[in-house]
């Protein structure tokens, strides 16, 4: 199941691009994640991670924003520092 097309944010009148494929390349124990957007846009950054400390499947990145996919990122953070 793919996400919508577009997010809209509720503190914006405008509608965000959602993720429609997301992979990672990892070197050294460092993921860096990359996207692509419902509006054909690439980054070429959209978060990194430890990965002997966090994991994210690219299936959970899907249908979500940049912003929700680094809030996620950010959240998973948190609860691994008060763990």
């Amino acid at each position: 199941m793919t996400g919508p097309l577009y997010h809209l944010d509720p503190r914006s009148p405008t509608c965000e691009p959602t993720i429609t494929n997301a992979w990672e390349v990892v070197e050294r124990g460092r993921a860096t994640v990359k996207a692509t957007f419902s509006d054909r846009s690439e980054t070429n950054l959209l978060f990194v991670y430890d990965t002997d400390e966090l994991s994210f499947t690219m299936a959970e990145l899907i249908g979500l924003t940049a912003a929700e996919a680094r809030t996620l990122r950010h959240k998973r953070d948190v609860a691994y520092l008060r763990s």
